[in-house]
């Protein structure tokens, strides 16, 4: 990893960060609007504006190496001053800024989360996402073909504005809650948006999910719609169920699906409490629940990232490149294991889903919205406010000028009347085009944006500095006169991203934004660092091998530390239950085929043989009825079920062991190996197993030594007292999976 001792980084330094794999945060502190004007493609939007309320969630650690980009003029330098007050370490600035990287001959683009929508139009061309024009659709509509129309957009949105018949429902629900909506598996999904990623994610999210039905994405979305001479609706709040038991066990059959093919993997609270106590990692935890559910209760220190937002809008949770996300969701973990999946597939390297995240067993979880941590907010101990009525009093005599601080929308929208327009970084020049006063009163939405801007203002002004207590909001809850529009503008109206619909030339802007996001795939092809992929990540043979290694590396850890005793046993059995739980999809009977009738009841199929301990691990299908007669092992074993039950009796030998021809027996206890409750053995230990029922069996069993090691096993004849050789007569021939086997 290169170091550097400067306070600045040159463009091709910056580019060797971009492609070293190291965690990176590249922070563009520029005003919204101009960020969207044209921003390196990996660049997060963190406006010195807003950087109190931004920067802990987005930088969750402080020695994070971070880099700051602003125009050559001297914002990230003082970026970088705030970010070193509170705390953060490792800052560059790009040196010369944006001028500097386009001379260099660095990329620009624009546009607003970039890597989201550039994702999405890969998705679209690799998988070759099924899609319909907005004209088909029109067609599909009036002729009453037998389809459902679902809007994959957050319901704030979709209750704006949306297509006609459609039915909200957000991003990771749709694999969630989709499963059961369709009156029969003929029915056509239809999924929209606003314009085109999240209809094309949405879309390829059920396919990948497998559901049965024809789906298809709706071409430019809601955009397209209203371009195609379509009135869109406005206020509707029809929201698709929460799933019924039986569409749930779909869902989740799906979600695995989903995360087999794409290696998602899963961690538990153990692990992640490891992983948040380290100091050199970056560690986000995002619950991908509804933002309901989450404000109904959410484990601390979790942010809300709602699955289809997260995919869509990754730059507004996670700051930092190449950092380590956790996925938060019901214990189902459908939602989880879909937006994981998405987000390996754009390049995220260290995505995880927190297994049984929210266990009653847990943590006690928080209720109410996201906290918002404000750093270096202790100068509003010294803010000076004013109420509603004094500021009337002042206006009325001419003596103040009021300047609204909130984003240019809002202002368009709605604003005291006189009040200017302004941006809290550019204040220095900003407050020099106002109007003779005597005091200067600052207004936000709710005046605790103001609030935080006050010291900025008190260095820039000449006048006194006060602040409206509850913000434009107070004045218009106390029944005053508003103003709209852009009457007084001490900045231009640069400071946010201004989305199609509510630019003033509606039809225009649609059209250039729909062109910008099916560019942005060739456009960013060749940008270092970009690592779109939708090919599946392991074989199912891969992913198997990979996790049984794993099981194998802890056993003999474990072995060698703490050497073999039932206290040791009982902890691997405690592991190897937990591995079968976890990865009880790698093992399907497809791969692992229940026995035959010239199987004599059972197949012991040979997982893994650890080379360095010796140590095997194998999977035995058993068909009802077998019977076993008393053995040992001459090893340790450690049995964990699958599924299927199988009674155990367990002996010990009551003879004086002298007669190596005769023994006698003595029943000590019964136990039952099921799902959830395995058992352990000692090499001397003696049981016996019996499958009952109509039903078989598969369980795992973890041995010392291969079995066809062990020729000095024992049997036991508990009618006669015979002593048997017990591998010649009763171990069945081992074999492989069948996906092993070629």
């Amino acid at each position: 990893m290169t170091t550097q001792t400067s306070s600045t980084l040159s463009p091709q330094q910056l580019r060797d960060w971009l492609s070293d794999g190291g965690e990176l945060a590249l922070l563009d502190v520029r005003d919204g609007g101009i960020f969207s004007a044209g921003h390196i493609f990996f660049a997060v939007s963190m406006p010195l504006n807003h950087m109190e309320a931004l920067a802990d969630a987005l930088l969750p650690r402080r020695s994070v190496r971070t880099v700051l980009v602003d125009d050559g003029d001297g914002l990230a330098q003082r970026a970088a001053q705030r970010l070193g007050a509170w705390g953060y370490t490792g800052i560059r600035v790009l040196e010369g800024g944006m001028p500097a990287w386009r001379a260099a001959g660095g990329q620009v683009f624009s546009g607003v989360y970039v890597p989201s929508k550039a994702f999405g139009e890969f998705v679209e061309h690799a998988c070759d996402t099924p899609r319909i024009t907005v004209a088909t659709l029109d067609e599909w509509r009036k002729s009453g073909k037998d389809m459902i129309l679902l809007d994959s957009r957050p319901y704030e949105e979709f209750h704006w504005l949306n297509v006609p018949g459609g039915i909200d429902c957000p991003g990771a629900e749709l694999v969630h809650r989709a499963f059961d909506l369709a009156p029969s598996e003929k029915t056509t999904i239809v999924v929209t948006c606003a314009g085109r990623t999240r209809g094309i994610i949405g879309a390829q999210a059920l396919i990948n999910a497998g559901i049965p039905n024809p789906v298809v994405a709706v071409e430019n979305g809601a955009q397209g719609w209203y371009l195609n001479g379509g009135a869109l609706d406005e206020g509707r709040t029809e929201v698709v169920p929460l799933p019924t038991p039986a569409a749930l066990q779909k869902a989740v059959a799906g979600a695995q699906r989903v995360a087999r093919r794409f290696g998602v993997q899963e961690i538990d609270r153990d692990e992640l409490a490891a992983w948040q106590a380290r100091t050199d990692r970056s560690v986000y935890l995002l619950d991908v629940r509804t933002p309901e559910e989450y404000e109904a209760g959410h484990l601390p220190g979790s942010r809300s990232a709602p699955g289809g937002q997260l995919v869509q809008s990754t730059d507004h949770y996670v700051g930092v490149r190449n950092a380590c996300l956790v996925l938060v969701d019901d214990n189902n973990s459908v939602r989880a294991r879909v937006t994981a999946s998405w987000l390996l597939q754009m390049g995220w390297k260290d995505v995880y889903v927190l297994r049984d995240a929210l266990h009653p067993s847990g943590v006690a979880l928080l209720r109410g919205p996201e906290p918002v941590h404000v750093l270096g907010d202790t100068h509003l101990a010294n803010v000076d406010w004013i109420g509603v009525v004094e500021l009337q009093g002042l206006l009325a005599r001419q003596e103040a000028v009021v300047v609204d601080l909130d984003t240019s929308l809002a202002y368009r929208k709605s604003h005291i009347p006189g009040a200017w327009f302004a941006v809290r970084s550019r204040l220095a020049s900003s407050l020099r085009k106002l109007p003779p006063h005597r005091v200067l009163v600052l207004t936000s939405e709710d005046g605790a944006f103001a609030a935080l801007a006050s010291a900025d203002a008190r260095e820039a002004s000449a006048a006194p500095v006060r602040v409206l207590r509850g913000g434009t909001a107070a004045w218009l809850a106390a029944g005053l006169d508003s103003a709209a529009g852009f009457e007084h503008m001490a900045d231009e109206n640069n400071d946010v991203w201004y989305n199609p619909f509510v630019h003033e030339d509606r039809v225009a802007a649609m059209k250039e934004y729909l062109s910008w996001e099916v560019d942005l795939l060739a456009q960013s092809r060749n940008e270092p660092g970009v690592a779109f992929s939708c090919a599946p990540a392991l074989s199912v043979a891969q992913q198997r091998d990979a996790a049984v290694r794993e099981l194998m590396a802890s056993a003999r850890a474990r072995l060698a530390t703490q050497g073999v005793s039932r206290r040791t046993l009982a902890e691997m059995g405690e592991e190897l239950q937990a591995f079968v739980d976890r990865h009880e999809a790698l093992f399907s009977e497809a791969s692992f085929p229940a026995p035959g009738p010239q199987h004599k009841g059972g197949i012991n199929y040979i997982v893994h043989t650890d080379p360095e301990s010796q140590i095997t691990l194998y999977l035995n299908a058993i068909a009802p009825g077998l019977n076993v007669p008393p053995h040992n092992h001459m090893t340790w074993a450690v049995i964990a079920a699958q599924d299927g039950e199988e009674l155990n009796r367990i002996y010990s030998r009551v003879d004086d062991g002298t007669d190596a021809e005769r023994a006698q027996l003595a029943l000590d206890r019964e136990f039952t190996v099921k799902p959830g409750a395995g058992i352990q053995f000692l090499p001397h230990d003696i049981h016996s197993i019996h499958v009952q029922g109509e039903r078989g069996a598969r369980h795992f069993h973890l041995y010392g030594k291969p079995l066809d090691q062990l020729g000095e096993r024992l049997g036991f004849n508990l009618q006669s007292g015979e002593v048997m050789r017990f591998n010649a007569k009763h171990l069945p021939v081992p074999q492989r999976a069948v996906d092993e086997l070629g």
